[in-house]
């Protein structure tokens, strides 16, 4: 039975995360747990254990007396966030015993460019390429701090690739992530795991100024995000 609570647990959270990446759960309210409950057919327990779970990853905010809300996006939070993500896989990249399965990698950045309309599609493919990336990593610690940090980035990967998908015609397009991870799986191929890192790097931070471009217009568009 515990088992099975725990399995309960684990995907009442993963239904919620998947609404507030779809927008449907954001920031302008508080979160109604008896509406959240009957909506995705669960008792308040499980959900209010899912919102607590998030709270502690990032991704909720609880206000005393007036229950949990989704924690609004920040630029401050991006720019804490983004330099622990390149450097965990950085070290992942490494340490590794072996080099990712960099075939895998570049279908997947291919797939990219062929679905860079659509933001949910691109955001998958997005994640896949990096776990490719840090999949031969043996350190075990290393591969927990990373999926922590991942429920709280997925957030803003969700902002970036809405916004790149809307506007195609922006310069903060997929061809420029796509191009910058040909960066590192070039250097990977060629054996050389320090450019590869530095070209992560590089992705990681080109990737941070172009999200904190997009939060800044979005801002201006509705005046809070």
């Amino acid at each position: 039975m515990a088992i099975e609570r725990n399995l309960l647990r684990d995907q009442v959270k993963q239904e919620v995360l998947d609404l507030v990446m779809s927008g449907e759960l954001n920031g302008s309210e508080r979160i109604a747990e008896a509406a959240l409950a009957q909506r995705l057919g669960v008792s308040r327990t499980p959900v209010r254990e899912a919102l607590v779970r998030l709270e502690e990853e990032g991704v909720m905010c609880a206000v005393p007396g007036k229950g949990f809300s989704v924690m609004p996006l920040s630029a401050g939070q991006a720019r804490d966030l983004y330099p622990v993500i390149s450097a965990l896989e950085g070290l992942a990249i490494r340490t590794a015993e072996e080099l990712p399965d960099l075939e895998r990698a570049r279908s997947l950045n291919e797939q990219m460019l062929a679905h860079q309309t659509d933001d949910e599609v691109c955001r998958r493919l997005d994640a896949e390429f990096h776990a490719t990336l840090v999949a031969k990593a043996t350190n075990q610690r290393l591969r927990n701090l990373l999926a922590d940090q991942q429920q709280v980035l997925a957030r803003y990967e969700a902002a970036y690739m809405r916004y790149t998908a809307q506007h195609p015609d922006s310069q903060r397009t997929m061809a420029t992530s796509v191009a910058e991870h040909d960066l590192i799986l070039d250097a990977l191929a060629a054996g050389d795991r320090d450019g590869a890192v530095r070209a992560l790097e590089a992705n990681w931070q080109n990737g941070m100024e172009r999200l904190l471009e997009i939060l800044g217009d979005l801002v201006e568009a509705n005046g809070s995000l």
